[in-house]
């Protein structure tokens, strides 16, 4: 799994993976949020491995906004 991920403004976090396209975002008041200011990449591996179903209509949606937050 090729991942990136982002510290966003707000106090969030947003991790993506390149090869599935898939997206996970943490909320500012999440713990999530909180521990990828320590460790980024070991948040957005954990956040990118929880199983998650794919292609559906509302995913695609939300894939596609949470990777314009990426770029």
């Amino acid at each position: 799994m090729a991942q990136v991920f982002k510290l966003l403004r707000d106090g969030g976090f947003v991790c993506g993976d390149t090869e599935s396209r898939v997206t996970s975002y943490a909320y500012p008041t999440s713990e999530h949020a909180v521990a990828a200011r320590r460790d980024a990449a070991k948040v957005a591996a954990t956040m990118l491995g929880a199983e998650r179903r794919y292609g559906m209509p509302h995913e695609v949606d939300y894939d596609a906004r949470m990777w314009r937050k990426l770029t």
